[in-house]
């Protein structure tokens, strides 16, 4: 593994393959990212001064964990990162945060302090890790099933997507402007089957 660490300029494009571990820095610039790869017992951490975005037609990040800090958004809506994590943190200071993952997911944390739209998708199922409270819309969705089991508190609308699998809470409420849920079989008070 290594760092990479820039105080006043953007990082464009990045391509970095690591055993144990890949740091990114650019503390006064965006990080524009390529595609990172680690170990299967490696993670990645990223911290820009700006935004970090989509630079790449593929995979950003390939590593089991990812922590990813920005001031000004973790991709987009329009543009979001493409990540292969089973676990993941997301903290921007604003803007927007979008997040499309391939495989199971557990959400270790969501932050965005502005209010700029957040949505995180997974092709398998979703956990949480800590509670969610955002100013902006809110979007989380995974392809086989979601179990909330923390509170989210949503400024703007709120979506919980299960696809095909259950979505179930365990004890917590949700609350948004507009709440929209789905999946197979929505289950109150208790875990899903297939999350």
């Amino acid at each position: 593994g290594g760092m990479i660490n820039t105080s006043g300029s953007t990082l464009s494009a990045v391509e970095a393959a690591g055993g144990g571990y890949i740091e990114l820095y650019a503390y006064g610039g965006n990080i524009i990212l390529g595609n990172l790869i680690t170990d299967a017992a490696g993670s990645v951490y990223v911290e820009s001064g700006g935004s970090i975005s989509d630079g790449n037609s593929g995979a950003n990040i390939q590593s089991p964990y990812a922590e990813l800090y920005a001031s000004t958004g973790i991709g987009s809506i329009a543009d979001p990162l493409e990540t292969a994590a089973s676990q993941i943190t997301l903290t921007t200071g604003s803007g927007e945060i979008g997040v499309i993952n391939s495989g199971s997911l557990v959400l270790e944390s969501l932050t965005n302090s502005g209010s700029g739209a957040n949505a995180v998708g997974t092709t398998g199922t979703m956990v949480l890790l800590n509670p969610i409270g955002v100013p902006g819309n809110l979007f989380l969705g995974a392809n086989n099933g979601m179990v909330i089991d923390q509170v989210i508190n949503a400024g703007a609308g709120l979506t919980l997507s299960a696809g095909a699998g259950d979505l179930g809470f365990n004890g917590v409420g949700v609350h948004g402007n507009n709440v929209t849920l789905s999946g197979n079989n929505i289950l109150i008070g208790f875990t899903t089957s297939t999350a």
